[in-house]
This record gives C-alpha cells, sequence and structure tokens, in this order.
C-alpha cells in the first residue's frame, strides 16, 4: 500500500458533493429559477454558489463510481435532513 501525501481530505466535503446535487434534484429551496436555486443552497450550506453549479454537474455525468455511493448519499441527506428540519 503506499503512503498518501499531502493533506487528508476533509469527510465534510465529501459528503457535501453528494448531498448538494441531491438537494438540488429532489427540489429543496423555494425558488422556481435555477440560479436562484444554486444560491439558496450554497447560503444554506455555507458554500459557494460556484461549487453548488459544480457538484451538480458532476453528479449529472454519468457515474463511475458504486451505486452504493448514491444510496449512502441519499441515507446522509435523510439524515441530514431530520437532524435541521429548520435549514431545510
Amino acid at each position: 500500500m503506499k503512503r498518501r501525501r499531502g493533506k487528508p481530505k476533509q469527510a465534510t466535503k465529501v459528503d457535501l458533493k453528494l448531498i448538494i446535487p441531491l438537494m438540488y434534484e429532489n427540489g429543496i429551496f423555494d425558488s422556481k429559477r435555477s440560479d436562484d436555486a444554486f444560491r439558496e443552497i450554497a447560503a444554506k450550506l455555507g458554500v459557494s454558489e460556484q461549487t453548488v453549479r459544480q457538484a451538480v454537474t458532476k453528479f449529472r455525468k454519468p457515474l463511475k463510481a458504486d451505486i452504493s455511493k448514491l444510496i449512502c448519499a441519499q441515507h446522509k441527506l435523510k439524515k441530514l435532513s431530520a437532524a435541521t428540519p429548520a435549514l431545510i
């Protein structure tokens, strides 16, 4: 096994890259326009609008990873919405 160099990846960033597109695709926002939806999701999660756009774009491309990652992300979204209903 090779040693990995550099700063370890933060687990929250990986989770957000899966949760953000699910929020967008499931319509968990108030506005009808996509621009406003990106802004609203970014404000709720404390990330930039560009991060939200990139996460949705990457999610819509064909997944090379296992389907279990998608199921895991959906489970995390449910946990997040149950834990903080005021935010979502």
